[in-house]
């Protein structure tokens, strides 16, 4: 159905169904992959009849009349009680202050219960909350009506003020939820008098009630109104609340979605989802951090309980007053209240017009959003109106005047009353928006302990005073807080730019806001490429599967020298921007640093674009920073700015070229590498990515290094370090980020750019130190004649080694540290690492003990030494023994970069994850024991293929340690078995390896640091083991560190001699150890094999690609007498000293005796190609894995006579270990760095093949459980 027809939905539905699903909800095309991973990302669709904004406009108001009708049958209900005290205290033998506590502590439940119902609200929605605490109130009421205890009486009363308050919270929270800024203030007009008239009108109905069926028939009608309008709720009014809305939707969704789909809200999911304890705990904090750490609410707050407290002590005033001084009846004294009400009535009617002017001003204003301030200028008159009539009252309130006069001064009380709490509840609403049920609270909460005590002191008060002087002391209150409307006009805004609350109000208020959210129909942008843009790229994760990720590439331009590190990218919606004027926003980021700016404006006019544009250009030029404007050519040659940034969808390149001419910039936001590659192609001026590293190097290697690429999509201060971590070597580096709501959202933008302009340049900076080792040492020799150096340097400058470790061995780890010179920190808490980071350490993150706390702190640190450029090293312990430590592996290095990975087999295997090396998978483990599965060759293998992924220096610990950064790999077989026996050694060599990697200097070889950390720890044990006092393990420990503490000073002092006991070796991986095999590519089975063709074409690749790469060629053939030989087509490449002579068999299996002979011990790891996939291909491998070998089977080159045999056959070979890959894959990971001699080789056999891997990948069956690309 189309958009502009959206389904009817019935009032009834509404009601009876808050998670509402339609056909076009559910044919919706909604991002993600449906998965628990990548899940369906629910928001409101356009014309949503779910979305409160879009329900009809006569459901919207009865829904705020209900709510405004239960608020005033509940301040009913708290005032009519005060009409009947008289006759109760005679009736039940009471004290006036005894009986009066009915009335204050109803009014003190005001102050108590919205800090609950507020936010439970928040975390459940308006309506059940609502309908359970006002029906209790109800309950509450009939009890009260009906006992005959004043204690009974009162604890109900109490609980009844307690309960019903809950219409307090909804009635402001759910205009909020339903109308657009400009019509909020319209309703709130009309319908938030309905709290000031309740308590006006109770006094008066109760006053001749009481006199005719005294205190029991007031109960009475106070419990069948309340119960009338609960009946009235339940059956009228809808849920309003659209996070928790768009969160019942998604959980229905889920649990009906035929394909078992996943679906979540995109608020859930960019907050993060909390257990229903978490959000509770956070949720009813909120209103008590408001009020005591927001100024705002703090002092507009007090206020409006100063002049609640004044209304409230004329409940007790009056009867004294009126009926005491001028001998009215109470029923008639109640009248005297109807001054109040008519001030009230010309309140509201005054604040429909100062709505209109609001409109006004709200048309005329960016964005189509006044600024708050404005909420506040009718309350500048209130402010005077209210003492006024309060000092009128005060004189005239005695018998030597006539009644009428006091009475006429409540008036202007009464009117000022209410157009202070309308312009001040609206400053609110508008200022906290997500959160405008928990400032309501606040304030509520104030008021009503004023309300509630204000009365209970009158009596006694207008006794010791007098009635002139007690009236007076209100209207005193009341005249001290009248400059503070004018001063929050003046200031406010500043105020709220430093509002922590307010600030994030603003950026949540964009996540919740469907596409027709405002009057306006203007779309919430999010920081993806314009509203409807797109927002994601593929990447390969770090786990080696396919993971999608919230950023994508924007990479521009001809004029590379214009520098890119900050870009920012401009967002004029209201939730992002708010009342802020952009071009100060945009020049303040450009002080604080921003390098380049992009005006995006979606909904504008030309004329409004062309003056922002104008406006934002003379910022610009002011800063010689260039402007791009979002899509539009035609702005940008009207104003004459630098250049445009054009999407898919926008003008095509060589158009967009032709009209601004050579001279201008032209960017574009492209989403895979075709698309940047055809754009570059058409204007050699732009490019665009997907799975980020692998992209950059794919235009380096095609000549487009030198284009600045930058990265955006939801980029801020806590993933920055990540992003460029992706887009760090080999290839072409990123060149910075683009951000959007971190600045223009920010309370600060000069020091936010500043703060974000700092985390890219130390990134910037880590990346050009030494992360590999393709410079430093590469031989044995090279290697340790750095030892000696490392050690010394840890000597004389006393490194931090800041452990983050378990309690069982910070004693030893610190001990450890002091003996090789370090300065040791046991620091678990995160928020200490920033400072800490600063001291020019190094963090060692040691995962012993997983608990949420322990990881968040975990995460923290990681980010803060990733922000000063410092070293992490990780260890983590134990990461295969449970689901719980796996995924807290994945978490810990999805939150930033690693240093040096330190840990054994298992541990190992669990953090390389599926597709590893040495067979990889996930590896179980029993604590922190580990079991050796893996050759010494597979073993390198995977150690120097982690350290290449994650682009770090990663050490596997065992009899012998291996060490790689990636390019090198070398062997310490040091060590001695009493470290195996002691609790907390690995952890340890940690703290050892972090010293000398934090005293490894800018450009130092970090590897041989590594390496230097590694042997005097080792050599210190055996040199240990071998002292005679040493019996056992208890007697080790204090000789290992006398041994790590003589041998330090010896190294200082020249003394090298424990060197002679090194065991290091260099591991050779560049010849012989991976080894195509080709199994039986033979000519009769050519018609036979499904895409046999094809399958030689990926053949032809490897053994071209062998030969480039100098590896040895294993190839066999089945009954070769009977079945012919090779096929012709790679006859060419089995000539030569790398190719060994064919082997013929009669097994299925290519690992028979000749090839098992030839590759011996030497190769680590077979890369198969041939035929049949669920026979020969699968017998060989599973015959290679079982001899210790490491084998790769390119599902390109892989195929049976049956198609559907090939996908069934590969998901075995991957549950057995096998790696499954695709021939381009494994070229590009056999290379591993784009700086090799070999790289040009390989890539150009990549470029002279591609189109035919695509042709064989489109046709050969697919892997079974294999990722989505």
């Amino acid at each position: 159905m189309a958009d502009d027809q959206p389904t009817r939905v019935s009032h009834w539905r509404l009601v009876r169904e808050p998670a509402l699903v339609t056909r076009e909800v559910v044919t919706h095309d909604w991002k993600g992959d449906g998965t628990a991973d990548d899940p369906y990302l629910i928001e409101f669709i356009p014309n949503d009849p779910r979305n409160p904004v879009n329900m009809p406009t006569g459901t919207r108001w009865l829904v705020a009349a209900l709510n405004a009708l239960a608020t005033l049958a509940m301040t009913f209900a708290s005032s009519a009680y005060t009409s009947s005290v008289a006759d109760l205290q005679h009736e039940l033998g009471v004290s006036s202050e005894t009986a009066l506590l009915g009335t204050s502590l109803f009014v003190l439940g005001f102050a108590l219960g919205p800090l609950v119902w507020a936010p439970l609200s928040e975390a459940f929605g308006r309506r059940p909350v609502f309908l359970a605490t006002y029906g209790a109130f109800v309950a509450c009421n009939v009890v009260a009506a009906l006992a005959g205890d004043i204690l009974v009486i009162v604890v109900f009363r109490a609980l009844a003020g307690a309960l019903g308050s809950s219409a307090l919270v909804n009635s402001g929270t759910v205009v909020a939820d339903m109308f657009s800024l400009a019509d909020r203030g319209r309703v709130s007009a009309v319908f938030s008098g309905a709290p000031f008239l309740g308590p006006v009108l109770g006094p008066i109905a109760g006053g001749f009630l009481s006199q005719s069926s005294g205190w029991k028939g007031v109960g009475v009608l106070i419990a069948c109104v309340t119960g009338s309008l609960w009946m009235s709720y339940y059956f009228l009014v809808p849920e309003t609340y659209a996070p928790v809305l768009l969160r019942l939707r998604a959980a229905l969704l889920t649990r009906t979605d035929p394909r078992g789909k996943v679906f979540q809200s995109r608020m859930d999911r960019a907050k993060g989802v909390k257990s229903t304890g978490e959000l509770l705990r956070t949720s009813m904090v909120r209103p008590f951090l408001l009020l005591f750490s927001e100024t705002i609410v703090s002092i507009l707050s007090l206020y409006m309980a100063i002049i609640f407290g004044a209304m409230y002590m004329m409940f007790a005033e009056f009867p004294i007053v009126f009926q005491q001084g001028f001998g009215l009846s109470p029923g008639f004294s109640g009248l005297a209240f109807l001054g109040i009400a008519i001030g009230m009535v010309f309140a509201l009617i005054y604040m429909l017009f100062q709505n209109t002017a609001y409109i006004k001003v709200a048309k005329t204003s960016p964005g189509g959003r006044a600024p708050a301030e404005t909420r506040l200028g009718p309350a500048r008159l209130g402010a005077v109106m209210a003492p006024v009539g309060l000092a009128i009252f005060a004189v005239t309130n005695s018998p030597e005047f006539s009644f009428i006069l006091p009475v006429a001064g409540t008036v202007p009380f009464g009117f000022g009353m209410v157009v202070i709490f309308l312009s001040l509840l609206n400053y609110l609403v508008d200022t906290y928006t997500v959160y405008a049920g928990s400032a309501i609270a606040a304030a509520t909460a104030i008021r009503s302990v004023f309300g509630a005590v204000f009365p209970l002191f009158t009596r006694i008060m207008f006794e010791k005073l007098g009635v002139h002087a007690g009236a007076a002391v209100p209207a005193a209150l009341a005249a001290i807080c009248v400059p503070f409307p004018f001063l929050f006009i003046r200031y406010g805004k500043q105020i709220r730019e430093k509002a922590k609350f307010a600030t994030e109000a603003r950026a949540l208020a964009l996540k919740m806001m469907g596409p027709k959210a405002e009057e306006k129909k203007a779309r919430p942008v999010s920081d993806g490429h314009g509203p409807t843009g797109k927002e994601e790229w593929q990447c390969y994760g770090r786990n080696g599967v396919v993971t999608r990720l919230t950023y994508e590439i924007a990479i521009d331009w001809t004029k590379c020298e214009i520098g890119t590190s900050l870009y920012l990218v401009t967002d004029s919606t209201p939730a992002i921007l708010g009342d802020k004027d952009i071009s100060d926003v945009v020049n303040r980021a450009i002080r604080g640093g921003v390098t380049v700016v992009q005006y995006r404006d979606k909904t504008s006019d030309t004329g409004a674009l062309i003056a922002t544009a104008r406006k934002l250009h003379a910022v610009t030029r002011c800063h010689d920073v260039p402007l791009l404007i979002n899509d539009r050519v035609d702005v940008a040659l009207a104003v004459g700015c630098e250049g445009v940034h054009l999407g898919q969808d926008d003008m095509d390149m060589s158009t967009a070229r032709k009209l601004l001419g050579p001279g201008k910039i032209i960017g574009i936001t492209a989403n895979t590498v075709e698309e940047a590659l055809t754009a570059k192609t058409n204007t050699k001026n732009v490019i665009g990515p997907e799975g980020l590293r692998h992209t950059l190097a794919v235009l380096a290697e095609r000549g487009h290094g030198g284009v600045p690429a930058v990265c955006i999509g939801g980029i801020n201060a806590s993933n920055i370090p990540q992003v460029l971590f992706r887009g760090s070597p080999p290839g072409k580096p990123l060149d910075g980020v683009a951000v959007v709501s971190a600045i223009m959202a920010a309370a600060d933008p000069e020091a936010e750019s500043r703060r974000l302009l700092g985390l890219v340049r130390a990134a910037a900076e880590r990346g050009r130190g030494s992360r590999t080792g393709l410079a430093g040492a590469a031989t044995k020799e090279e290697l340790l004649k750095l030892v000696p150096g490392a050690v010394k340097a840890v000597h004389e400058s006393r490194p931090l080694s800041h452990n983050m470790t378990n309690l069982v061995v910070q004693n030893f780890a610190a001990n450890v540290a002091l003996s090789i010179g370090a300065s040791p920190i046991m620091a678990n808490y995160g928020e200490e690492a920033a400072d800490l980071a600063k001291l020019g350490g190094a963090l060692v993150i040691n995962m012993g003990t997983v608990t949420p706390e322990g990881l968040d702190n975990y995460k923290k640190a990681l980010r803060a030494y990733n922000a000063a450029g410092r070293p992490v090293i990780f260890d983590p312990v134990g990461a295969g023994a449970t689901a719980v430590r796996r995924a807290a592996v994945k978490s810990i290095l999805a939150a930033g970069y690693i240093d040096v990975i330190k840990g054994n087999e298992s541990e190992i295997k669990t953090v390389f994850g599926g597709g590893g090396g040495g067979g990889g998978g996930t590896e179980s483990q029993r604590g922190v024991d580990s079991s050796s599965t893996l050759s010494d060759a597979q073993k390198a293998d995977l150690v120097r293929a982690l350290a290449a992924r994650e682009q770090a220096i990663v050490v596997m610990t065992g009899k012998t340690d291996v060490v790689s950064d990636g390019g090198r790999v070398f062997a310490v077989g040091n060590g001695h078995e009493y470290l195996g026996m002691i609790t907390g050694t690995g952890c340890t060599l940690g703290t050892t390896v972090s010293a000398m990697v934090a005293a490894c200097g800018p450009g130092g070889d970090r590897l041989a640091a590594v390496v230097a950390g590694i042997l005097l720890f080792e050599i210190a044990a055996e040199q240990a083991a071998g002292n005679k006092a040493v019996e056992g393990p208890g007697t080790f420990v204090p000789a290992f560190l006398d041994s790590l503490h003589r041998i330090r000073a010896g190294t200082a002092a020249g003394d090298l001699g424990w060197l002679a006991a090194e065991k290091v070796s260099a591991v050779d991986l560049t010849t012989g150890f991976r080894s195509p095999g080709v199994c039986d590519l033979q000519e009769k089975f050519r018609n036979a094999i499904h895409e046999f063709d094809k399958v030689v074409l990926t053949a032809q690749k490897v053994l071209r690609a062998a030969h480039a790469l100098d590896i040895p060629i294993y190839t066999t053939t089945q009954n070769r007498a009977r079945l012919g030989d090779t096929v012709p087509e790679l006859q060419q490449y089995l000539e030569g000293p790398l190719c060994r002579a064919p082997a013929d068999k009669t097994l299925f299996s290519m690992f028979v005796p000749p090839v098992a002979e030839q590759l011996g011990g030497g190769p680590a790891q077979i890369v198969l190609v041939g035929i049949e996939s669920h026979i020969c291909i699968t017998q060989t491998a599973l015959d290679a894995r079982a001899a210790g070998h490491a084998v790769y089977v390119l599902a390109d080159g892989v195929s049976s006579c049956n198609r559907e045999e090939v996908p069934l056959a590969l998901a075995r070979l991957r549950a057995e270990g096998v790696v499954v890959t695709t021939s381009e894959s494994w070229l590009y990971e056999f290379v591993g760095d784009a700086g090799l001699p070999e790289f040009k080789s390989v890539i150009g056999i990549v470029k002279d093949t591609s189109a035919d891997t695509k042709k064989v990948l489109q046709s050969l069956a697919p892997v079974q459980g294999a990722s989505k690309i």
